[in-house]
């Protein structure tokens, strides 16, 4: 008869023999995805990110070196058993669920970790070592941490996973308990006690909010025209490809140069400058304006001298562009866009897009990154405007459904379909929040349109859109533009939270909030929209105490409503 110890010498064996295997070879990955290229089970590094079905998850990787050595063949297995097996129904109340989602298995190879570390210092080396009194000094340990309650409950699920699967795991690797911790859930044992009591994400507060819409708003409607069209003639010139450079084709450098200078003496133009050195030509630049591949040499000394003394005016920068758009009445600054500076606006017109797309549908932040051009939409009988995505949450999405056609539509208002109308051209890419700008050099640029904002690049975007507006406009009345929300910094999952508050807190809002968001219970809308706690404290509508609701707040709110 072979005992468990005796099978544990199998364990190296037995993976030896899967090593070859790809890691995701019962998952769906991503459209486009080079199978030959996926991890395989003898890989130190297991990359599940191709089985992500979001976009914007740029990187789910498992380092096997963080294990001990011993146990790693142990937590192996299981890793690949949750990846390979159905989702055993002993790990929750949800039903109907396939597979766990990679996130899932990425959540549970971090949080074993520490289970695994803990073991090994206690001189465990195998999972079928471990009985219910190891269990229970584990749940000592994790409730002696500094950690949330959230972090200890989902390191106690994670071992609870570990015995959830033992039917799928070579009896070496099963723990020897009947069920851990006597059946008590992870959120009981680690003294949860905020468990579905309401959604703790903090909303933006008011005086940061309203004006943060306004401004973007602001942005779409009367700035981001500019930019974009400085944009398009700055790639245009910068690729060879604007009309203007038509006249120089097939010329030499010398023609090309007198035949520009002839036109800017007529015309009054100048040549480009450097800001860093005034006074001095820009000759990356001018070599753009005649149609030569943009560098600094590529003009040659005899034509720079011809430059130099043609006596035509140097500009303070290049120049792209006009202004036609107006903030209170006036343009919006008061020279063109720089080349220098276009890069930033392009991110600044990007978020402020972003705003209005997210805090005005109510969609999860994943399902915003994920929008994809043409996803605007027309209810052919009753003329409602539509956005249609995918779903950004639920135990049955896979990586091929992002490359299906969009089938989750939400109902919004006119300022959400302009801002995807610029974005859409913005840029050429598929999707509509892309990681980098056309153009950018390097290997990440050839992966620009596969990647959208994740969590810390829509940080970075937005605080640089604050930034912008703050340091560019002053209002009359003293302070800043935006004023900073006093509880922390603007992330994405704060617009869908601060939104659904003020929805259900206006007449009919109850209902129109649990449609947008699409949940199956008010229930679940109003512990998002956290009314018990107002409830409780007796709270008034901040919007309504505020009665400084923007155009765009109220035309929201009367169409969801």
């Amino acid at each position: 008869m072979t005992t468990a110890n005796d099978g544990a010498a199998t364990l190296p064996s037995l993976l030896s023999e899967l090593a070859d295997r790809e890691v995701l070879h019962t998952r769906s990955v991503r459209h486009g995805t080079d199978r030959a290229a996926l991890s395989k089970v003898g890989d130190r590094v297991w990359s599940l990110a191709e089985a992500q079905p979001d976009q914007h998850t740029q990187s789910i990787m498992l380092h096997w070196s963080t294990y001990p050595n011993l146990l790693e063949y142990d937590f192996r297995l299981f890793i690949l058993a949750t990846l390979d097996s159905p989702y055993p129904p002993a790990l929750g109340r949800f039903t109907g669920i396939d597979q766990a989602s990679v996130s899932t298995v990425s959540n549970w190879f971090k949080r074993l970790r520490v289970f695994a570390t803990w073991l090994r210092h206690r001189g465990i080396d195998r999972l079928y070592e471990v009985s219910d009194r190891d269990l229970d000094l584990y749940l000592d340990h994790v409730r002696s941490i500094q950690a949330s309650t959230g972090t200890r409950r989902q390191l106690l699920s994670a071992v609870r996973a570990v015995w959830a699967y033992a039917q799928y795991l070579p009896p070496e690797c099963r723990m020897s308990v009947a069920e851990p911790w006597q059946g008590r859930s992870p959120g009981e044992l680690a003294e949860d006690i905020q468990t579905g009591r309401g959604n703790k994400t903090a909303r933006i507060a008011v005086d940061t909010m309203i004006p943060l819409l306004d401004w973007a708003l602001r942005i779409v409607e009367d700035i981001g025209p500019d930019v974009r069209d400085a944009w398009r003639e700055f790639r245009q010139l910068y690729t060879g490809t604007h009309p203007g450079q038509a006249r120089f084709a097939g010329l030499p450098r010398t023609e090309r140069l007198n035949l520009f200078l002839r036109d800017a003496h007529r015309t009054g133009a100048a040549l480009p400058g450097d800001p860093e050195n005034p006074g001095a030509i820009d000759y990356k630049y001018l070599a753009c304006l005649l149609g030569l591949p943009v560098l600094s040499n590529s003009l040659g000394l005899g034509p720079r001298s011809i430059a130099e003394a043609s006596g035509i005016p140097v500009a303070g920068d290049f120049f792209i562009g006009s202004v036609t758009g107006q903030v209170d009445g006036r343009p919006w600054r008061d020279k063109p866009i720089t080349a220098s500076e276009l890069p930033e606006l392009v991110w600044v017109v990007t978020a402020a897009c972003f705003v209005i797309v997210s805090y005005l549908s109510g969609m999860r932040p994943g399902e915003v990154s994920n929008l994809r051009r043409g996803c605007r939409a027309e209810d052919p009988d009753s003329g409602e405007l539509l956005v249609l995505g995918h779903r950004g949450k639920g135990h049955n999405r896979t990586a091929a459904e992002s490359h299906r056609p969009a089938s989750r539509p939400w109902a919004v208002v006119r300022p959400v379909h302009q801002a995807i109308d610029l974005l859409e051209t913005l840029h050429a890419t598929d999707l509509l929040f892309p990681t980098r700008l056309p153009g950018s050099s390097g290997r990440k640029s050839r992966r620009m349109g596969t990647l959208t904002w994740g969590s810390s690049k829509t940080i970075r975007e937005l605080q640089r859109l604050q930034d912008w507006v703050n340091s560019t406009f002053t209002p009359t009345e003293g302070g800043v533009a935006i004023p900073p929300d006093p509880i922390k910094h603007l992330h994405a999952s704060r617009f869908r939270r601060t939104l659904a508050y003020f929805i259900v807190r206006r007449p009919r809002g109850l209902i129109a909030a649990a449609l947008q968001y699409g949940h199956l219970k008010t229930k679940v809308t109003l512990n998002y929209a956290k009314a018990r706690e107002l409830h409780q404290t007796g709270e008034k509508s901040q919007v309504a105490s505020s009665g400084r609701e923007s155009d765009g707040l109220q035309r929201y709110y009367e169409a969801a409503s």
